[in-house]
């Protein structure tokens, strides 16, 4: 046991003293694990040979248990601990809907104004886009980092730049409140929105208002990449051929994401949902876990950077972080009082699935059971259901969902299913019982359950926690001929992105042509072909030739090229 770990023991032991005396008859009770099943969970990333992650187990801000585990720089042999300093992505959009909320209370934003108030320079959507639907992910203003990508930039545009960039977009992805769909632009505009309004940069103003108050002495907002932060973990990504390369940015945006937080401030953070220092009190923290409606009346689940669901019958309010080689989860259990939170240096960890196994070993009383095949933990469920390779057979296919720019094959590999990106991104998919299987290798639960009468289905669905499946319907590919092909290819350019984008015939195969790689077209439908996680969609005039090029990727829905 290394020094750390025994400090850290025995600060829980009296914490957890301090908490039964504390609470006797207050507060449901809390199964109190022994602190080595706890390190049990992270048994795959406590060694000092790879990158890991640190825990923070609260309870009312307190600190039942903190530890870290595996290395936050291999460079240097620099372990993680509960002080060490880390990158936690989108769980940082709950600190700018604070932010946001704040001014609001000061009468400095009204959340239900147009901001086009605030930003002129945006084009005419022909409704207002307001405050509360960037904090709910309703504003249909598509995301800038994946319009960054489709446009092809180097990783190292500016501030500014990823700011012209989403003012120039002269349409949105939907009708503003209409329809949920998570953009990073909607956090980053507010980002722009407190500057404007203070004067100050969100990294100033949290500073001053909101991390300063609580306490949380090792937390910012990383807007400047050449910012020395003591004590930070870098972070990793695996190679293939065994080891770790740095996987970090430059990159300064903030907003979307850009946090840099401990497990121990961390502490500070949650305890204000139940101690309410900041101005608003009780009232600050209701608005931000209330979630928002659409048009239709209907819920996102999304509240001010908050996602508001359940596990396994509890309330649960949650959010997740994943950038570069950096992956975060923090859940909160309001009811019970718990807090757990995860962060890792290392692109491959999967703190949801951790921050929950944690909270199950502190929740076991209160839990209501999982179904037995989803509650197996991933060492032990090896041979659970067996499935004939016909019965696999019949689920083998291409799908593909035109709302969501998803194309995915289900392959058959070694008599294992196998969930197709590309020819260098496969996942095995474990079978649960019946047409269900679950998703291995990805950093969040996802089960693949398939739909359909007949002899193969008709669609594939992707279940996500708290959020809706995707829907994924079968298709047949196209097969254009070569002359088809070749009517497609030229230089397509879009105003909305100031940039051009090649399409070549090599070989019989249309290739999109890239800075750092090129991407082969696969035919979908007829005019429609897939590569990387976009769609294009190809249109012709009344003879045939191809006039316009739709661009789907997802979190950007519609963006419209022409030819050159």
């Amino acid at each position: 046991m290394n020094r750390l770990t025994h400090r850290v023991l025995r600060r829980t032991t009296w914490l957890l003293l301090a908490h039964a005396t504390a609470f006797a008859g207050e507060l449901p009770p809390l199964t109190e694990p022994d602190p080595g099943a706890v390190d049990a969970v992270f048994t795959d990333w406590d060694r000092t040979d790879r990158p890991g992650c640190s825990l923070g187990v609260y309870r009312d801000g307190e600190i039942l248990y903190a530890r870290g585990y595996g290395m936050a720089n291999l460079e240097h042999d620099l372990a993680n601990t509960s002080d060490t300093v880390f990158r936690i992505g989108s769980t940082s959009k709950q600190f700018t809907a604070t932010a946001i909320a704040l001014l609001a209370q000061e009468g400095k934003l009204d959340l239900d104004g147009d901001i086009h108030d605030i930003f002129p320079e945006l084009p005419d959507y022909g409704a207002p886009v307001t405050i509360r639907h960037l904090l709910h992910h309703t504003s249909g203003i598509r995301d800038y980092l994946t319009l960054a990508w489709v446009a092809d930039w180097s990783e190292d545009y500016t501030i500014e730049e990823a700011l012209r960039l989403v003012l120039a977009q002269r349409e949105l992805n939907f009708p503003p409140g209409s329809q949920y769909l998570y953009s990073n632009s909607n956090y980053f505009l507010m980002s722009q929105i407190v500057e404007r309004v203070t004067g100050e940069t969100l990294h100033a103003w949290a500073a001053t208002h909101v991390f300063e108050p609580l306490g949380m002495e090792h937390t910012h907002f990383h807007d400047d990449h050449n910012h020395i932060v003591r004590h930070r973990a870098d972070g990793y990504s695996p190679l293939d051929a065994g080891g770790y390369r740095i996987d970090m940015t430059i990159l300064d945006m903030v907003g979307d994401g850009g946090i840099f937080t401990t497990v121990e401030d961390l502490a500070r953070w949650n305890a204000h949902f139940v101690d309410n220092p900041l101005p608003g009190g009780a009232g600050l923290v209701e608005e931000m876990e209330t979630p928002g409606t659409l048009t239709d009346g209907s819920s996102t689940g999304y509240g001010f950077g908050l996602v508001v669901g359940e596990h396994r019958g509890l309330r649960m309010i949650s959010h997740g972080g994943a950038f570069v080689g950096f992956r975060a989860a923090m859940d909160r259990f309001p009811d019970q009082h718990l807090s757990v939170a995860v962060l890792c240096n290392v692109s491959t960890a999967a703190p949801w699935e951790l921050s929950r196994r944690v909270a199950d070993l502190y929740l076991a009383d209160s839990l209501e059971p999982e179904p037995e095949m989803e509650a197996a933990p991933a060492e032990d469920r090896s041979a659970l259901v067996t499935v004939d390779e016909a019965a696999l057979e019949r689920l083998t296919g291409h799908y593909w969902s035109a709302d969501e720019a998803l194309v995915r094959e289900v392959a058959l590999t070694d008599g294992r299913l196998e969930y197709v990106r590309s020819a260098e991104s496969r996942n095995p998919l474990e079978p649960l019982g019946g047409d269900r299987f679950r998703m291995l290798g990805v950093p969040f639960p996802v089960i693949v359950r398939f739909e359909g009468e007949g002899a193969t289905p008709a669609r594939l669905l992707l279940e996500y926690p708290e959020e809706e499946p995707s829907v994924l319907d079968r298709y047949e590919p196209a097969q254009p001929s070569p002359d088809d092909l070749a009517l497609l290819a030229g230089d397509w350019f879009s105003e909305e992105l100031d940039a051009t984008r090649s399409i070549s015939l090599r070989d019989g195969r249309l290739v999109l042509e890239g800075r750092h790689e090129d991407a082969v077209l696969q035919p979908v439908i007829e005019d429609v072909f897939a590569a990387d996680g976009l769609v294009l969609r190809f249109q012709r005039d009344d003879r045939e030739a191809a006039t316009g090029l739709l661009v789907d990727a997802g979190r950007v829905r519609d963006l419209r090229f022409t030819r050159r």
